[in-house]
């Protein structure tokens, strides 16, 4: 092997391992959006019992992109109130409380529309 060849080689893999750690970094800032947090997101479930954190789907919320009315609570996605079924509200007794003091939603966009996962207000009752 030539030393230009050993050079471009060696290139080749520092650009590999580069991107490998950043999509490993990535994935684990994902679950929490300032990453302050991460070991509470991942650990977070519904009163359905399903996982909340998809690794790529919590967003905070800003105290206008969320309300009650009534019984129902709604998130502000996309421009649109969706209501949120009370089996997607975060189930408080596992994973602990809301550490963050901000309301969060975890949600996904597929063909049918969006889909919350799970919701927590920012402070629990």
């Amino acid at each position: 092997m030539t030393i230009l060849a050993a050079i471009r080689s060696l290139g080749m893999l520092m650009r590999r391992t580069f991107v490998i750690a950043m999509l490993v970094a990535g994935s684990a800032a994902a679950h929490d959006p300032v990453n302050q947090h991460t070991e509470w997101f991942v650990k977070q479930y519904n009163k359905h019992g399903a996982i909340c954190c998809a690794g790529h789907d919590a967003y905070y919320l800003d105290p206008d992109e969320w309300k009650i009315d009534k019984q129902n609570y709604y998130v502000l996605l996309s421009g649109r109130w969706i209501e949120v079924d009370d089996s997607k509200m975060r189930d408080p007794r596992v994973g602990g409380p809301n550490p963050t003091g901000r309301a969060i939603v975890w949600y996904d966009v597929n063909e049918y529309g969006i889909g919350v996962r799970c919701f927590t207000t920012g402070h629990e009752f």
